[in-house]
């Protein structure tokens, strides 16, 4: 425990040489070991080993919450968009299209290029992009379209756009021709499913790094139910997604807290003074 107390230290301190450094030996050999009375540091492992235990029990019982939400989400989805004869079904194709419009660099910033990398899988949305191109031309994608990651291993990669804005030939942009007829977010739900991943897997093309087959996308079967039915899935559907991605965010915030808090408790259990050994 106190090695690992002083990690930091060691690694800036006690590693020699240039390119790929090494421990010294010899400094390490000599690195001061403070030790208290046995029952102490008997003590002290007790102590560290309980925060152990505990943040590895706690890390386990979020993780498990958070894939019971999910599977939960997956189940409902799934059932809210089984549909059969009783409504409407048209190919994708018919209903939406692959946006035509184009943007220049000029306009494009960190916050609205979006490429596969600054889209976050799981449809968890975007971050900002570390790139943003200087010059050229792009696909623009408007509020309400639907932009999806179209090569591997990004094929799980969905977001529905808030902004307008600029994506790059690896991000699909796909637009509604007629939102009175269907609404962006139930169509968002949709392509999001198990379902479609799966399908636009099954027809991805190419063999180093396959992308979806743009065609075989167009001509997925949508259910479409009335627009009053499509606005009641989606307020479900988005409840679940806000509770998922709650969860999402509160773990790693949870065990990061419960991290500080052992480091805490461990930087006080571990630091000692010195005894004054000169004889007077």
């Amino acid at each position: 425990y106190y090695l690992q107390h002083k990690k930091d230290y060691i690694n800036d301190n006690l590693f020699r040489g240039s390119g790929i450094k090494n421990l010294s030996i010899v400094e390490f050999g000599n690195f001061p070991i403070p030790l208290p009375p046995l029952p102490v540091q008997e003590e002290i492992v007790r102590i560290l080993d309980n925060f152990t235990e505990l943040t590895a029990e706690l890390t386990a019982e979020l993780t498990a919450e958070l894939t019971a939400r999910q599977k939960q989400y997956e189940y409902y989805r799934d059932e809210l968009l089984s549909f059969g004869d009783e409504v409407e079904w048209k190919e994708l194709g018919e209903i939406s299209m692959y946006s035509k419009e184009r943007i220049e660099a000029v306009e494009l910033n960190k916050n609205n290029y979006v490429g596969v990398d600054n889209l976050l899988q799981e449809k968890r949305g975007k971050v900002e992009s570390n790139f943003v191109p200087i010059e050229g031309r792009f696909t623009k994608y408007n509020i309400g379209d639907i932009l999806i990651g179209n090569i591997r291993p990004y094929l799980r990669k969905i977001w529905l756009s808030d902004n307008y804005g600029g994506t790059n030939g690896d991000v699909l942009v796909i637009t509604i021709k007629d939102r009175i007829y269907i609404k962006p977010e139930y169509l968002y739900h949709v392509l999001s499913s198990e379902q479609f991943f799966f399908y636009n897997i099954q027809n991805s093309r190419g063999a180093k790094m396959p992308r979806g087959d743009k065609n075989m996308i167009m001509k997925y079967k949508i259910p479409i139910p009335p627009l009053a039915e499509q606005s009641r899935i989606v307020s479900i559907l988005d409840k679940f997604d806000a509770l998922v991605n709650d969860i999402s965010i509160g773990l790693p915030a949870e065990i990061e807290a419960r991290q500080k808090q052992y480091e805490y408790y461990r930087e006080k259990l571990l630091t000692f003074k010195e005894l004054d050994t000169k004889e007077t």
